[in-house]
């Protein structure tokens, strides 16, 4: 499924870093939606009912499993479906605000009347809850 060719780094060294790295991030994206689009065209073609008049054999298998990885690589290389893009989008806004997801703010909603939800929590030492009692 990923394609790695290992010539690849000896000619990128005359490249920007910066570049480089934006080339690499691409690439992966790419071979994310394409492994991405793979699985789903196996599992839409576990769908299509199986025909009695040939039979099903290993070499058949065999190549479907090629002809569904060469659509998902073009479908993935033509960027129709654009995955790899909004997977870019919440990469860069993620980058320009890093302590985003670090806040501990962000982890859940707070249970503020726990008798009224039927929750009794009992505390440890530093004050977070330790278990449910099951009032």
């Amino acid at each position: 499924m990923l394609y790695v060719n290992p010539l690849e780094a000896q000619r990128s060294s005359t490249v920007p870093l910066e570049q480089q790295k934006t080339q690499r991030t691409e690439k992966a994206l790419q071979e994310y939606e394409r492994l991405f689009l793979y699985q789903m065209l196996r599992e839409m073609r576990k769908t299509v009912p199986e025909n009695g008049l040939f039979g099903r054999s290993s070499q058949q298998e065999f190549f479907e499993e090629m002809f569904d990885d060469y659509l998902a690589g073009e479908m993935a290389e033509s960027g129709q479906f654009g995955i790899a893009k909004m997977m870019e989008a919440q990469l860069e806004a993620r980058q320009k605000t890093p302590g985003l997801l670090a806040t501990t703010e962000n982890k859940g909603l707070p249970i503020r009347n726990t008798a009224a939800a039927g929750l009794a929590l009992q505390k440890n030492d530093s004050g977070l809850p330790l278990q449910s009692t099951g009032e």
